[in-house]
């Protein structure tokens, strides 16, 4: 028995001695191979051939899922390595490892717009999806589209670009939207105001007055320049539309004395009835602008019917004294005569604007309104063939066919119409033709 004993007691102490060469076999550095992706180690492996697989899977599953057409742009490299086994890559984590190092490039489709690169889309239906709302936007269903061209030389070229580089249909809808800010100069012409200006470009008066901060925009000079901040489109649509159109002939108005009626007076004898057109017209826009019209046949309907106003030619007889006062205070700027190649039919008395205006004589109203070049105007029948005009005015005291007496206060001096600053423009007329009034007015009275 004590032999037995001694037997178990050496088997159990190699058995032990055995287990220990093994666990110190175990815990020596092995061989293995690092795995590299683009020169950096993401986990290591014993079996190169299956990660090289791995890796081909990895891709190949990556190149079907994406939204766009991808390119592997990644270098995956091996180097051998000796490591201890417990800092061995789990196989898992080892894939996980790769997959998320694994970049990729894609197949862009970049829009370049007169050889500059625009956008790029992902798809060539992206692309064309945008380019179609582009041009879409500017045709109406009313419209015959003879052709619609962008203006700029617009190309698709498909090439390999970065992921981050692409964008969608929204961003770049987005992006053309906005356009860019192109800065323009314009010149004042005659006639121009700052509302006219504003409303010709699509812009407000703050807009323009924005851009112009040194320059007082309510007193434009003609010939001076200001600066306009316009935005302005990437890509421009060129559209030639054609429409049959119908189109009224306006009746022209014509007057025929009477001397039933005074001076002044005028009253309906025909109404008139305005004819009919029909149009072919072929129209070039630029963004729905309309650039230019053009006529290509016209059909007249039906004729036109002129308005026939009786116009009275008898004149009043009024209890005017025949001595006119001076209509308002102010000294004579302008006098009656020839004045840059044309008859000034009457005398300026500058006056601060608001000035009151009074009757020159005992009159009749005959005219309380716009004349082209006068401005605001008041005329007073004096009887006999002579009449009053009262020019430049800024407002009215009085209606036609009211009587006025000497010195009533008829209208208050302004600086409508073409004028160079506040006056009151007077003329004196005989049978209409113009008379210098200082022959009539009394400057002390």
């Amino acid at each position: 028995m004590k032999t037995l004993d001694l037997r178990m007691k050496a088997i159990i102490a190699s058995l032990v001695v055995v287990l220990g060469i093994t666990g110190y076999i175990h815990q020596l550095p092995k061989n293995a191979i690092n795995v590299l992706v683009d020169g950096q180690v993401v986990g290591n492996t014993l079996l190169q051939e299956e990660t090289e697989n791995l890796v081909g899977t990895l891709i190949a599953s990556d190149l079907e899922k994406g939204p766009y057409k991808l390119i592997a742009k990644s270098s995956v490299t091996f180097e051998p390595v000796t490591i201890k086994k417990e800092n061995f890559t789990d196989p898992e984590d080892l894939k996980t490892a790769i997959s998320d190092a694994l970049l990729y490039n894609a197949l862009g489709q970049t829009l370049t717009i007169d050889g500059e690169s625009f956008m790029t889309f992902g798809s060539l239906d992206e692309t064309e999806k945008f380019l179609t709302s582009v041009k879409s936007q500017f045709l109406q269903n009313n419209e015959v589209i003879v052709s619609a061209e962008y203006v700029e030389n617009i190309q698709v070229i498909e090439e390999e670009v970065e992921l981050s580089s692409i964008v969608s249909y929204d961003q770049a809808w987005n992006a053309f939207i906005e356009g860019k800010d192109e800065l323009l100069t314009y010149k004042i012409a005659p006639g121009d105001t700052t509302w006219d200006i504003a409303s010709k470009f699509d812009m407000y008066v703050s807009d323009i007055a924005a851009a112009n901060p040194e320059i007082d925009i309510e007193l434009l000079q003609i010939g001076q320049e200001i600066k306009l901040n316009i935005p302005m489109a990437f890509i421009n649509v060129r559209t030639v539309t054609s429409e049959v159109i119908e189109e009224a002939i306006i009746n022209k108005t014509v007057y025929e004395k009477t001397n039933t009626m005074y001076v002044g007076e005028s009253k309906l004898k025909k109404e008139g009835v305005d004819g009919k057109k029909v149009l072919e017209v072929e129209r070039i826009s630029i963004n729905g602008v309309l650039e230019e019209q053009v006529v290509l046949s016209e059909e007249i309907v039906s004729e036109p019917e002129s308005t026939v106003i009786l116009s009275g030619s008898k004149w009043r007889e009024v209890a005017s004294s025949g001595e006119f006062i001076k209509p308002t205070t102010g000294s004579i700027t302008s006098r009656f005569g020839m004045r840059w190649g044309r008859l000034h039919a009457g005398i300026d008395i500058g006056t601060k604007i608001g000035t009151p205006v009074k009757a020159a004589d005992h009159g009749i109203v005959t005219k309380v309104g716009y004349i082209s070049g006068y401005g605001k105007t008041v005329i007073l029948d004096h009887g006999n063939g002579r009449t009053t005009l009262y020019g430049h005015l800024s407002g009215y005291n009085v209606q036609v066919g009211q009587s006025a007496a000497k010195g009533t206060v008829i209208a208050y001096s302004g600086n409508t119409g073409n004028v160079t600053g506040p006056c009151l423009h007077f003329e004196v007329r005989e049978k209409g033709t113009p008379i210098d009034p200082l022959k009539y007015v009394d400057l002390k009275k």
